[in-house]
């Protein structure tokens, strides 16, 4: 969660408060993993509705959420859990999700 401004009931905008808590996220993902905890980020979500069911005061958002937790033993998975765990992934090409051909000679 970030202000939106430097200070409680501030004008002044904060332009670097999204960096600062991703900054933040980063470390307490490395700290967690290193410790051993199962971390998992959430974006996506209707932060609206977050906002309104946890009381968090205007001018404050919640761009992630984070899952963080021990891991649970196969043992008590069903088998399709497990094997999802180790199927390899399938990924789209890079360039058919991003392509910067171009974009850098052009004038604007």
């Amino acid at each position: 969660m970030h202000r939106d401004s430097y200070e409680k009931d501030s004008e002044k905008a904060n332009p670097w408060a999204a960096l600062e808590l991703g900054l933040s996220l980063s470390n307490l993902m490395h700290q967690a993993v290193a410790e051993g905890l199962a971390v998992h980020p959430i974006a996506g979500f209707d932060e609206k509705y977050l906002i309104d069911r946890l009381g968090i005061p205007t001018g404050y958002h919640v761009p992630v959420m984070v899952v963080l937790g021990h891991y649970k033993p196969f043992s008590g998975l069903k088998e399709w859990q497990i094997e999802s765990e180790y199927k390899v992934r399938e990924r789209k090409a890079l360039d058919s999700v991003a392509n910067f051909a171009g974009i850098f000679s052009q004038n604007f």
